[in-house]
C-alpha cells in the first residue's frame, strides 16, 4: 500500500509562497526602513518595531509554508484551509484599512496589501476547492 502523494498543485503553492515571504521577511526584521519607501512620514520607532514583528510574524509563515511542500495531500489541504480563513480576514482588513486611512500614501500600501492577501486568499481556497474535488467530500 503507498501514501497519497502531495498535491502538485498545493505544493507549487506552497512553494512560491514560502520563497514570497521570506523575501518579505528578511528586509522587514532586518532592515524595517527600507519598507518605508514612499511614505511621506519619519516611521516613529513604535512603527518600526511593528514592521519588524510583522516580519517575524511573515517568516513563521514562510516556515509553515516550506513544511507544508513535504506533508501529504489531506495534511496539505488542512493547512490551505487556515491559511485560507488567514488570507480572506487579512484581505477584509486590509481593504477596510484603506477606506479609513488618513493619507493617500496609507491608502496605497493597504490596498496594495489587500491584493496581495486576496491572491493568498484566492491560490489557497482553490487548492483547498480542488482537494475536496479529489476526494469527493464537502469542505
Amino acid at each position: 500500500m503507498s501514501l497519497p502523494a502531495p498535491s502538485s498543485y498545493l505544493t507549487q503553492v506552497f512553494s512560491i509562497h514560502r520563497f514570497a515571504a521570506l523575501g518579505t521577511a528578511i528586509p522587514s526584521i532586518l532592515a524595517p526602513t527600507v519598507l518605508r519607501v514612499g511614505q511621506s512620514t519619519k516611521a516613529t520607532t513604535e512603527a518600526l518595531f511593528l514592521t519588524q514583528l510583522w516580519g517575524a510574524f511573515v517568516l513563521g509563515v514562510s516556515g509553515i509554508a516550506h513544511v507544508s511542500t513535504k506533508f501529504m495531500e489531506k495534511d496539505q489541504v488542512e493547512v490551505a484551509k487556515a491559511f485560507t480563513v488567514l488570507f480572506g480576514v487579512s484581505t477584509v482588513v486590509a481593504v477596510r484599512g484603506s477606506f479609513h486611512a488618513t493619507d493617500a500614501a496609507a491608502a496605497r500600501v493597504l490596498s496594495g496589501v489587500a491584493a496581495l492577501f486576496f491572491g493568498l486568499f484566492s491560490a489557497y481556497g482553490y487548492g483547498v476547492y480542488l482537494g475536496s474535488q479529489d476526494k469527493g467530500k464537502k469542505l
